[in-house]
Parts: structure tokens; sequence; C-alpha cells
């Protein structure tokens, strides 16, 4: 028989959207008015209408930002590029300028420096309190391709940017925390210093986590009794629920479906047209511990929620690093993927953020699911590992690995997992550091 060499690609990666975006494809569908276009070694695409949330979970989701303006000839030229498709001809389209991190200090999304601006006369001037995000005016407009602050519940097409090598664009900067992680019932939470609702998911992200789902009166009363405390001055805190997408729907940005909710009277009331985000009330409020829609400009502490079952320990000791996934789709009829426990038993990952949690998990590998049962751990010489986009804490953005089996029945199949407190040089699979 011929032999054949075949690749079974594994894909380990933040997933940055919900379902609700998944169907996403070319330049025919709603979701985009552009297909991806080369310029001086970087790539753009512009979306249909859309808040500036969205749009930036949009352009993470395909390797990118929104869009870096470093000078005046590459504002002219997407000026000149993108303009006669905004659908909104005098507000334009949203850019990567925000200050949604620290009010005043205006910063690009994907954390390069701010070399060059083109502010509108008397901007930004933060109208009303909840300006946080920056479009570049279209062309009916009085200052058509000049900037201004804008809030970001409003509805434009964004323009995104990518590196033409595909390469990883980057963190997004992320700021302090007000609390350590804390378990409870399997989970771990956290609150962030105080940002608004979209720096504080972006946060959560950074950190293998989103914005909490809250799914009982339970986690409700624990949340308020043990976190809450930690911002006395604050009148609420970030919750994970939103309906930046579809007015009106709100859902959990975990993509975990809605079983409890504990709104206020008449809330939500989407008052002013742009209350897209969901929080808890502290105590200082007259309706503490209840829920209301805000709009995501206002600064307030997040309260991040991750899953402690999706930590797994990478060698033995008691100083193990570890590193965490949670699993979308993975294996295929020949092969699957899984922990190697410390007594040589493998316990395959299969399900959605499921993962045994054992200390005796000795390591991660793959699996034969033929009669011999064969065990390939990722130090094995077959396996290649490729990390990109490492981050300040030690993880990676992205990490590929490559199983190479000789094998005429092995399928191509890609695997997405997310992945947290994944550490340079872990033993035994020496992970090599990312570009």
């Amino acid at each position: 028989m011929t032999r054949k060499l075949i690749s079974t690609l594994f894909v380990l990666t933040l997933c940055l959207l919900g379902s609700s975006m998944e169907t996403a494809q070319g330049a025919g569908d709603a979701l985009w008015l552009t297909d991806w276009i080369e310029h001086n070694g970087h790539e753009y695409r512009m979306t249909g209408p859309m808040n500036w949330t969205v749009a930036e979970f949009l352009a993470q989701k395909n390797n990118a930002h929104l869009v870096t303006i470093n000078t005046g000839d590459e504002n002219a030229w997407v000026f000149n590029t993108f303009s006669p498709l905004f659908s909104d001809q005098k507000n334009g389209a949203w850019i990567g300028m925000w200050d949604g991190q620290q009010e005043g200090s205006f910063v690009w999304v994907n954390g390069e420096p701010v070399a060059y601006t083109n502010w509108m006369t008397g901007e930004p001037n933060n109208l009303n309190a909840w300006e946080d995000c920056v479009h570049m005016t279209g062309p009916t407009h009085a200052s058509s391709s000049k900037w201004n602050d804008f809030p970001p519940e409003q509805s434009l097409v964004a323009i995104l940017e990518r590196p033409l090598s595909g390469s990883d664009p980057g963190p997004v900067v992320t700021h302090a925390w007000l609390t350590d992680w804390i378990e409870h019932n399997g989970n771990e939470y956290r609150m962030t210093a105080p940002m608004n609702w979209t720096a504080a998911e972006f946060q959560a992200r950074a950190n293998g986590a989103h914005l909490v789902t809250i799914n009982d009166a339970d986690e409700n009363n624990w949340i308020f009794n043990t976190l809450l405390p930690a911002a006395p001055a604050y009148i609420g805190a970030w919750i994970g629920i939103w309906d930046g997408e579809t007015e009106g729907a709100f859902r959990w940005i975990s993509g975990e479906p809605v079983t409890y909710v504990n709104w206020k009277p008449n809330v939500p009331n989407d008052n002013g047209g742009i209350e897209d985000y969901g929080h808890i009330y502290t105590s200082i409020s007259d309706t503490p511990i209840q829920w209301n829609d805000w709009k995501g400009g206002h600064s307030l502490p997040g309260i991040v929620e991750r899953r402690i079952s999706n930590a797994i320990a990478t060698h033995s000791g008691s100083d193990s690093p570890r590193v965490g996934v949670s699993i979308l789709s993975v294996g295929d009829r020949n092969w699957e993927f899984g922990a190697i426990l410390g007594n040589g038993h493998f316990a395959p990952i299969r399900f959605t953020r499921t993962h045994p949690r054992d200390g005796k998990i000795h390591r991660l590998g793959f699996r034969r699911k033929s009669a011999d049962r064969e065990v390939i751990p990722l130090d094995d010489p077959r396996v290649a590992v490729e990390t990109g986009g490492e981050q300040p804490d030690g993880t990676f953005r992205r990490v590929v690995l490559t199983l190479n089996v000789d094998d005429d029945d092995v399928l191509e199949r890609e695997v997405i997992l997310q992945v947290r407190n994944l550490a340079d040089g872990l033993e035994p699979v020496h992970l090599p550091k990312g570009p």
C-alpha cells in the first residue's frame, strides 16, 4: 500500500466571538462590505454597520484589529478607498482609537503608539460623558476624513487592519485588577479595575475568561456578597449580559443560554436608545443586587469568570505550570486529543467546556483510536509545536500542534480550543517562544 504523510492540524486560539458570528463568510454577506484589500504590507477590510465593540470582536476573530492610522497618507488612503461605501456618508466609519480603559487617554486598541491624529476642531470632547470610541467622518460631513469621539453603541461601518503575513496582531492593552482570582463552585472570579464594558471584556478574554455569566440567584448573591465589596465607591459592576448585536435580545457574551435574570423593575429599558450593557448594582444603590442596562462607555469595575475545570497540569509536581482549554471541536475518526495521566491512562477531551482536572495529569497528547491505542505525547518528534502572540503573563494567543503520521486513513481536522496559562518552557513539552 502506498504510504503518504498526512498532517492533522490542531489549532489552539482565543475564540473571540459567540456563535452568532460564526456564519460570516465573504463580501457578499451583510457582515462585510468589502474583501481584504492590500496596501503597504497590510490588509484592510470594511464591515457592515455595527457598534464599536462588535466590530473589534469581529476584527480579533479575523486576526486583526480596528484600523490603526499612523500617517496622513494612510488616513487619505483609507478615506479614499472606503468612504464611497460608507453606509452613513456623514458619520463615516469606526477606527481603532479609544479611551475606554482610561478616560481622556486615547490609544490604539492594538497597542501601537499614537504617532498621528486627525481630530476635528474641538475634539475629542467626550460629549455627555460617554464618547469613548473614535470614528472617521464621511464625505458629506463638514470636516470629512477628520476624527471624532463618539458613543460606542452607535452603528457605523468599521475598517479592519491586519499584517499581510497573517501574524498575530498583538494583544489589547489591559489594566489592573481589584481582586485576585477567587474559586467558587468550579469557577474562578475576579474583578477588574474600573473601565468601560468593552475594555473589561477584552481584559477577561486576555485571561481565558469572559465577563461573568450568572446562572441562578445563589451565584448572583455570592457575587454581590463576595466581590462587590471590593468596589465600594461604584454604583455597580459590569456583568456579561448585553444586546449589542441585536437590540432587545440580551444574551451572555460567553455564549451560554440565559437561564436567570435579576433586572430591577422596568428594566431593561434602553434609555436614550444606547443602553446595551448589563451591570449589577452595589450596596450604595437604591436597588442593590439587581441588574440594569447602561451605556457601555461608563467606567465601572468588571466581574470576570473562567472555568476551573479548564485547568490541567502539564507535568507532575506541586508547582506545575497549567494549561487550560475549552474545546469547541476535537478529534477525528482515527485520532483523539486529550490528557495523559500520571498512571499512563488517557483521558480524551471531547466536549465543550469540559475537561478532566486531576493532579495526576502529566501532559497532553494524541491517541490512535485503532486497536493498538497508540499514545503520542506532545514532546514526541512527530508533533510540531508553533506558538504566536506571547502575552505579558506568559500565555500565547495562538498555538498550532501538527501531528505527522504515516496513515492512509487519518483525516485532516481543525480543532479550536481556548488556551489559558500556557507558559514558555513547559516540561516535557518545551514550547518555543512565539514571534
